[in-house]
């Protein structure tokens, strides 16, 4: 719920009482990944100074680019997390979700991380499949 409403201090203190900062809640996210989604950069900041591992939770890279939240998706992928972390189920990348929900700001942030290869995006849709399904004609 702190990571949710940007209580970074409330997210310290819980932190400092030894909190999990890599506990899921019922539907699978981490603090982060709730940070995220609730567009609460100053969480997202403390948890990954708090515990450089949880960088391994990408979810929160495709929930920041959902949300078009361009700067926390720079922290993110400044901080360590891949810019070709794939959904288990989808495949999807943050890319794909840029893409699909039209943040083009965050799209244009990913595609600056992207080495020119291909490989990183391992969805069977292509992103600019995407934006022409997705674009008005």
């Amino acid at each position: 719920m702190a990571a949710q409403n940007g209580k970074v201090y409330v997210v310290m203190m819980m932190a400092d009482a030894g909190a999990d900062l890599h506990a899921e809640n019922a539907q699978g996210e981490t603090p982060l990944d709730v940070a995220a989604r609730y567009k609460n950069g100053d969480v997202a900041s403390f948890l990954l100074n708090a515990d450089r591992s949880i960088i391994s939770s990408t979810r929160s890279l495709r929930e920041a680019a959902k949300a078009g939240q361009g700067a926390i998706v720079r922290l993110l992928l400044d901080m360590g997390m891949d810019v070709g972390a794939c959904d288990g189920d989808t495949k999807d990348t943050a890319l794909h979700e840029a893409v699909r929900y039209l943040k083009v700001e965050v799209a244009e942030i990913l595609l600056g991380y992207v080495c020119c290869s291909c490989e990183l995006l391992p969805s069977p849709t292509p992103p600019l499949s995407l934006l022409t399904a997705c674009s008005p004609e």
